[in-house]
């Protein structure tokens, strides 16, 4: 029982620290692509790609123009 009673008490106390910001007026957790509102199957439905993506697709494009054909 007492495993129980403590177990109750570490999730109670990590729902508490998780809900801080919410409690603090900000808003809830989410992606930057917010991907619950894309498409199944897109990889990424940002407007705009953030800059680790840009510069990802940016080196891309720089190892495919090096590349002979």
């Amino acid at each position: 029982m007492t495993v129980v009673i403590i177990s109750m008490g570490v999730f109670l106390l990590a729902a508490a620290g998780l809900s801080v910001g919410l409690l603090l007026g900000r808003g809830g957790i989410r992606g930057s692509c917010r991907a619950m509102e894309s498409a199944p199957g897109d990889a990424c439905a940002c407007a705009e790609p953030c800059p680790r993506r840009k510069r990802a697709l940016a080196a891309a494009a720089r190892r495919d123009m090096e590349r002979p054909t």
